[in-house]
């Protein structure tokens, strides 16, 4: 019989019920808390936070990236960060990470904020 977790990891949307913290999220559905350094929080929380840094660096009047390809690229990539094997899935967040540190963000929790106007 599978455990409320493995049964929530089958889901379309897995983990989709959070509650999110700074040191990781809790999941209503399967009543787990996943730290920040878990491979779940890796695999089901922290795409999401990339997903948003990238787009900021996008965004604003004044982008830091103007190449939309790229963006929409990466995007691409982290809708589907939660499909990937464990190891592929560290090397993508290591280049994700690399890409942002290469145009100006070094934290991508930082990154999430809202941009308008070219500020923060």
């Amino acid at each position: 019989m599978p455990t409320k977790k493995e049964e929530c990891e089958g889901k379309k949307w897995p983990h989709n019920n959070r509650c999110r913290y700074t040191h990781g999220f809790y999941c209503e559905d399967c009543d787990n808390f996943f730290k920040k350094e878990s491979i779940d929080y890796k695999r089901y929380e922290y795409p999401s936070t990339l997903w948003m840094a990238i787009w900021n660096a996008g965004a604003g009047e004044k982008p830091k990236v103007k190449d939309r390809k790229e963006i929409d690229r990466l995007i691409k990539i982290c809708d589907n960060m939660k499909k990937m094997p464990e190891k592929k899935l560290l090397a993508t967040i290591a280049e994700m990470e690399a890409w942002l540190r290469k145009h100006g963000t070094k934290d991508a929790d930082k990154a999430t904020a809202v941009v308008l106007g070219g500020k923060k």
